[in-house]
């Protein structure tokens, strides 16, 4: 580190770097004002690939763990539930349907429940509960955009999602 008896001003650097890193025509003093500000860029450079790889390491890390708690909700796990991030999953396990955010409801009002969004897909218009009721256990449905994707309370269920189950119904 400079200190004043080497005749360079640490706020001086800071701004001649910040020149140089906007492409700005800089004069420097001294020949260790251009040594400092590269040292300084190339310092905070390396500091930003290192903050970059740390992030990028830490998203695939979060990716990995959310596919095999995916993968552990699928496979039936009770312990594998809400995943941050993720879209509402199902399974059907035994003779009911549950929900990745922890609704559950017969296989029964399931296959209803399907023929229905199936037949909302087909006239491709959306449904929007008007009075008439479907249930799915004691959850009601409350919409059905024209792609098939269910709404029905905070659950947000994508049509791929529900046609992946759909042969086990």
């Amino acid at each position: 580190m400079h200190t004043q008896d080497d005749g360079i001003d640490e706020n001086e650097s800071t701004h001649t770097v910040e020149k140089l890193l906007r492409g700005e025509p800089v004069k420097p003093k001294t020949h260790e004002h251009v040594l400092k500000a590269i040292r300084v860029a190339e310092h905070e450079e390396a500091e930003r690939q290192r903050r970059e790889e740390a992030a990028r390491l830490a998203e695939e890390e979060r990716r990995r763990e959310q596919a095999e708690q995916i993968q552990r909700f699928h496979a039936g796990d009770p312990h594998a539930s809400y995943i941050p991030g993720v879209s509402p999953m199902l399974r059907v396990v035994g003779d009911e349907v549950q929900t990745s955010l922890g609704a559950r409801f017969p296989v029964s009002h399931a296959r209803l429940g399907l023929a229905f969004i199936r037949k909302v897909r087909e006239s491709g218009l959306e449904y929007v509960r008007d009075g008439h009721t479907i249930h799915l256990g004691h959850y009601i449905i409350d919409r059905v955009e024209q792609d098939g994707t269910v709404h029905a309370g905070c659950h947000v269920v994508k049509w791929e999602e529900i046609e992946r189950i759909a042969s086990q119904l």
